[in-house]
């Protein structure tokens, strides 16, 4: 089953922890159910990286970075935002092989 997130509608911000774990929460909660997620980057202002560590990062950890490239589809963005969370994956990669 696909789920569609919209980040904005779960979280305030971008840039905190908090909110980084919030959406690590969510998504947590949809891929234990083994479900695909579309993530909605809609109206996101651009992501810290303690956003994104305590987010992705999280989520890398938990179910490794291939599972959460083939589960979390990204829609509805700009290119900046996925450029910043491409690059993300691949210094999270270049850091843990």
């Amino acid at each position: 089953m696909i789920e569609k997130v919209i980040i904005h509608k779960l979280v305030d911000d971008t840039t905190s922890y908090s909110a980084g774990t919030a959406m690590f929460d969510a998504l947590d909660r949809i891929l234990s159910s083994d479900n695909t997620i579309h993530l909605s980057l809609y109206g996101v202002s651009p992501m810290s990286s303690s956003f994104l560590n305590s987010f992705f990062g999280k989520l890398i950890d938990k179910y490794g970075i291939e599972d959460v490239k083939a589960k979390v589809k990204l829609v509805d963005y700009r290119l900046a935002e996925a450029l910043r969370i491409k690059d993300y994956f691949e210094r999270y990669n270049s850091i843990t092989c």
